[in-house]
């Protein structure tokens, strides 16, 4: 009050000998006038003048407010003492009623009450997927491999793309709830779930209420299949996280499921050019071909025996493809799995991946059709080639062409999946021709790890037999993989107790086949000199 009195004094004239009341009532006369501002008067009125109070928020509030509020100053005039004073609740004319503020997104609560007031009343508790990064970065097809070569692909730099839809890198969030997926597997098959801690429980929850699931399920029903990603409903969720031994038991995470692939997509040298497909629930593929159509001239009328007739008995063939198991094996210690599920989850992933890189490589390059898929190099019915030198060499020109011609015009075009298939050792043989017997100059030149000949990419499966060389469509090499990797976990037995080890066993499944063996040319005498 002496601070208002002073400036009234100073800027209004009040006598100095004035009391209170009369202090009060030209300060209300001045507000209704416009002369002094509210902010100004509550400045003046608050005992710790300067700082910001809930009753400046509040003064705040009202100076935007409508001009609907602006009439109640009219009041302020008229019944100075009641307002100044506290000593009554005015109804201000044309407000919201007592207590609110309408058209404001503040209201008193906030500024005076709890930070929570006005929601639930509450501190919110953060989920425990809100400490993570959920970020994703796509991913691309690299120019280079892991072992730094150039990989020919020829999509390098563009968007991995996977079931139709571009493939993401595992957010932070999705590595975290892909540990503690795989750490639920280990524990709830070796009756340890006490062992998650309430923050491996929170992450899991929440995987399972939200996330996108592929792989088997079977519950009293019978067996299903989750052929495309979709979410649990309440019972399965149930079933999943209270029963790890009947429905759940391998259903996958749609999310580790595509990094499961999509690394071999990334690094692989011929796994990333086939066609691949999605397989059904069956043990065998069955894929239908179709030969030419043979067209006649004629015939005339009358002629006889007429039209040649082709039925679908000689136009169509079935190609069957077995399934395989690509299985992966691994036993850690006990002691690890206190370790974080990041940590395990990466740990694990990272072996399984290379592993099936490898695998897919070479099922697609020298499967046997007997314990993997039927591979390239040994399927027939190809298109052959053969060295003029045979296996005692060396290597001509002539050797490439005649296997480039061998392989008809329609396969070859300006396709950028017609590729070279051998050893490395013959990549160098072949990049080892020289201009004559006199002159050494490489004829084919000295880009050696450009792993490019003849303007196609030059795959390498060191698996390969060593007087085999293959040129063809590998886009005419068709797999099929069944969505959702099996994961199997056990300590049974004495070794594994004795050791204080378990075993993860994780097992995907694959078939393929070249569908069109016109696609390729086989040279099986390649020279090895």
């Amino acid at each position: 009050m002496n601070a208002l009195k002073a400036f009234l004094i100073e800027k209004f004239d009040l006598p100095a000998a004035a009391d209170k009341k009369a202090v009060r009532q030209l300060a209300a006369e001045k507000l209704a006038a416009g002369e002094l501002s509210r902010k100004k008067y509550l400045k003046l009125t608050t005992a710790k003048a300067g700082k910001k109070s809930p009753l400046d928020k509040l003064a705040a509030l009202i100076d935007a407010a409508t001009e609907k509020r602006l009439a109640a100053l009219n009041i302020i005039a008229t019944q100075p003492d009641e307002i100044l004073t506290n000593s009554a609740t005015v109804q201000l004319a044309g407000a919201p009623p007592a207590g609110t503020l309408a058209n404001s997104a503040t209201q008193p609560a906030e500024i005076f009450g709890p930070a929570a007031a006005a929601t639930t009343g509450e501190p919110r508790v953060k989920r425990a997927s809100e400490q993570y990064d959920s970020t994703k970065g796509r991913k691309i097809y690299p120019a280079k491999g892991l072992d730094g070569r150039p990989t020919n692909h020829p999509l390098a730099g563009q968007d991995v793309t996977f079931d139709g839809r571009p493939a993401y890198e595992q957010s932070q969030l999705e590595k975290a709830q892909s540990g503690v997926w795989l750490k639920h597997k280990i524990l709830s098959q070796l009756g340890l779930k006490h062992m998650l801690s309430d923050h491996d429980h929170d992450l899991l929850r929440e995987l399972v209420d939200k996330g996108q699931w592929v792989g088997d399920y079977q519950d009293g029903n019978g067996a299903q299949y989750f052929s495309q990603p979709r979410a649990l409903s309440q019972a399965q969720q149930k079933v999943y996280l209270e029963d790890s031994t009947s429905g759940g038991t391998y259903l996958v995470p749609y999310f580790f499921d595509v990094d499961l692939v999509t690394y071999p997509l990334l690094y692989g040298e011929l796994f990333p050019l086939v066609d691949l497909r999605d397989l059904g629930v069956s043990n065998q593929v069955k894929t239908p071909t179709l030969a030419s159509l043979s067209i006649t001239a004629g015939p005339a009328e009358g002629d006889t025996p007429g039209i040649s007739l082709q039925t679908t008995a000689g136009l169509s063939t079935v190609i069957t493809s077995n399934v395989y198991n690509a299985t992966g094996a691994l036993t850690i210690g006990r002691d690890m799995l206190a370790d974080t599920p990041i940590n395990l989850q990466d740990a694990f992933m990272q072996l399984y991946q290379v592993a099936l890189l490898q695998w897919l490589d070479q099922a697609v390059a020298i499967g046997d059709g007997v314990t993997y898929p039927l591979g390239v190099t040994n399927t027939t019915g190809t298109n052959t080639a053969s060295a003029k030198n045979s296996t005692a060499g060396p290597w001509t020109v002539s050797d490439i062409e005649s296997t480039v011609k061998a392989l008809p015009k329609q396969y070859r075009g300006k396709n950028d999946k017609v590729i070279f298939l051998s050893a490395d050792a013959q990549y160098f043989r072949l990049r080892g021709i020289p201009v004559s017997t006199t002159d050494q100059r490489r004829i084919f030149g000295y880009d050696l790890d450009a792993y490019m000949f003849y303007n196609r990419p030059f795959k390498v499966q060191n698996g390969v037999a060593a007087a085999t060389f293959a040129y063809g469509r590998i886009d005419k090499y068709r797999m099929w993989r069944r969505k959702g990797m099996e994961l199997a976990v056990t300590d049974d037995g004495k070794t594994l107790r004795l050791a204080n080890e378990i075993l993860i066993t994780a097992r995907s499944r694959w078939a393929g086949q070249v569908v069109d063996p016109n696609a390729w040319v086989l040279m099986t005498n390649a020279p090895l000199h």
